[in-house]
């Protein structure tokens, strides 16, 4: 894990804050500008990153589990692959 990516997990809190959990955390946009990354970009991680750090207040962390569930996008598959904590 990248330290930038360390230092986002931390300045947001280090857990999911649905769930409590600190294991397989996602950065999730709850307020998007008009100069926020496309999330559906994979290839713009570090962008991701860099925005987090620069605008924490557009971010919280999910875990996996909770994040899938929030989207609506949770087949079985995901579940069974990660439970709820």
């Amino acid at each position: 894990m990248s330290e930038k990516r360390k230092q986002v997990l931390q300045n947001l809190g280090g857990k999911c804050v649905k769930c409590g959990s600190k294991e397989k955390l996602h950065l999730h946009h709850i307020k998007y500008a008009k100069n926020s990354v496309d999330w559906r970009d994979k290839n713009d991680y570090n962008n991701r990153i860099k925005e987090a750090l620069e605008h924490p207040e557009r971010f919280e962390l999910l875990c996996a589990f909770c994040h899938t569930e929030h989207h609506g996008i949770a087949p079985q598959s995901i579940l069974d692959r990660y439970p709820r904590p």
